[in-house]
């Protein structure tokens, strides 16, 4: 897939294009609105990734722009502010979806495949025991009981799946849900809750360890 990614902090652009290219995407990585019109008049994408700062960018306009000249390639907006005024903005501008700063890796990639539809159906549902995670769906199903679930949820679940044989401590979730902004991890206890509140599956082994329960452990 072909990406151009705008995203003016230089240091989350290079970790997110490095992490893309390591999936095979070819990405395109600008800093400011005049290298990304440079590159959108001169190539096609199959996805646009940009950075919405009011204040610096005027992203914006350069999505009014895209979309009045009749470009119709999927775009997605990574928000630092959560107001819903700023995403209301940008889907009204003809964003495709947004993005909420800090994020995980997967709820990118989960969110490329949506508004891109290119997904495989098969690759995104995960069975372990008695569960079935459905990624496009965004269900989970346990002991044929089904119940939607959102995609932190999902990112959360599928962690604990893929590390089914360890403990994995409070420190470890932070860093892998909030890879991209170090100085706003924290609030993992509030995803866990809901999950359990929804289907109990996961267990505090102490104040900073948890643990898939033992009817879905290896």
């Amino acid at each position: 897939m072909k990406i151009l990614l705008i995203e003016y902090d230089k240091d989350l652009n290079n970790i997110v294009s490095k992490l893309l290219r390591e999936r095979n995407h070819i990405v395109d990585s600008v800093f400011d609105k005049q290298e990304a019109t440079a590159f959108l008049n001169n190539k096609e994408y199959d996805v646009i990734i940009m950075e919405e700062s009011f204040q610096q960018s005027g992203n914006y306009e350069l999505l009014k722009q895209i979309r009045r000249e009749g470009n119709t390639t999927p775009v997605l907006i990574l928000l630092a502010n959560t107001s819903i005024n700023n995403h209301i903005k940008g889907m009204d501008h003809g964003a495709n979806d947004y993005l909420i700063k800090p994020f995980a890796f997967d709820e990118l990639l989960f969110l490329i495949n949506k508004i891109t539809k290119k997904t495989n159906k098969e690759n995104n549902i995960i069975r372990f025991k008695n569960l079935v995670l459905d990624g496009d769906n965004l269900t989970l199903k346990y002991n044929d009981q089904l119940i939607k679930i959102n995609i932190k949820e999902y990112i959360l679940l599928k962690l604990f799946i893929n590390n089914s044989n360890k403990n994995l401590s409070k420190e470890t979730i932070d860093t892998y849900m909030w890879k991209f902004n170090d100085d706003e991890v924290g609030g993992i206890e509030s995803y866990i809750d809901s999950l359990n509140n929804k289907m109990n599956l996961i267990s505090k082994i102490d104040s900073d360890n948890y643990i898939l329960k033992g009817e879905t452990h290896v």
